[in-house]
């Protein structure tokens, strides 16, 4: 009896801890975050049917933690067109540069990429200057996490802990 319980203890044990674990890594479909999937007529918003252009409200290094990035003003006098025909957005810079303070050069190549399939919306984005014989450069892939006639954020991370983000509104 004596080694039946000696036994019976780590066992029972081990099955209220898997118990717990199953227990705790079941959830709801309300703990995955928003619903991240856009349809079509969500692209419409994005490029009006032809081009629809956007200016950037706020640039974030981690979203989650409301943290603005550092870069956040060099990006905020630049204008984004998004077209309808071509997956190819086109910047227009504007006079604050991100790494000197006159450049010799910039440029930027932002692609927006859609999977109907399973709805999601990707935007890579590079965007480079030089100074002589120096250069600068940073690119990341963010997915659309929402969208509005007025308003589109991109973001990069999961939808609980997302990172790197990008704000968008549309010109008054």
């Amino acid at each position: 009896m004596e080694i039946m319980n000696s036994i019976q203890k780590p066992l029972k044990l081990t099955l209220i801890i898997m118990l717990f674990a199953f227990a705790t890594s079941c959830g709801t479909d309300d703990d995955q975050g928003p619903a991240l999937e856009f349809t079509e007529a969500d692209l419409l918003l994005m490029h009006g049917g032809s081009e629809k252009s956007w200016h950037v409200k706020e640039v974030y290094q981690d979203y989650g933690d409301n943290e603005r990035s550092t870069s956040e003003a060099c990006h905020q006098d630049d204008v984004y067109t998004f077209k309808s025909d071509t997956r190819e957005v086109k910047v227009t810079f504007g006079d604050t540069a991100c790494y000197w303070t006159e450049p010799d050069s910039e440029a930027a190549g932002v692609l927006y990429t859609y999977y109907p399939e399973d709805g999601s919306l990707f935007l890579d984005h590079a965007r480079a200057e030089g100074k002589g014989a120096e250069t600068a450069s940073v690119f990341y892939i963010m997915k659309l996490r929402e969208i509005s006639e007025d308003r589109m954020l991109f973001f990069n991370g999961t939808p609980e802990n997302p990172g790197r983000a990008i704000l968008f509104e549309t010109r008054d």
